[in-house]
């Protein structure tokens, strides 16, 4: 089994970073919480949640032992006075090795 990293940042409407921001991962298309973790070898996240740093940067890892090639994944981010930021079809497992 291995884990794949995901980062990304999160830029609000007028293109300023959003610290301090709530991610939650899920499967694809739903609102059912994929089982990430916090880093290669870390626990999983609790609540699939993670958060943004002051540069509104976030990392995530998912591990091919609790998913398949083919599973893809969706990203919400939350944060009072932003809009939400919401990004479907992600792939993060690139391969099965």
């Amino acid at each position: 089994m291995a884990r794949f990293p995901f980062a990304g940042t999160w830029f609000d409407g007028q293109n300023a970073v959003v610290p301090s921001g709530t991610i939650t991962v899920y499967l694809e298309g739903t609102t059912t919480l994929a089982t990430a973790y916090e880093s290669k070898t870390g626990a999983a996240l609790t609540n699939s949640q993670t958060t943004t740093n002051d540069s509104g940067r976030y990392r995530f890892w998912i591990d091919n032992g609790d998913y398949a090639i083919t599973q893809f994944f969706r990203i919400i981010g939350t944060k009072a006075g932003f809009a939400n930021l919401d990004e479907d079809s992600i792939p993060v497992i690139l391969s099965s090795a």
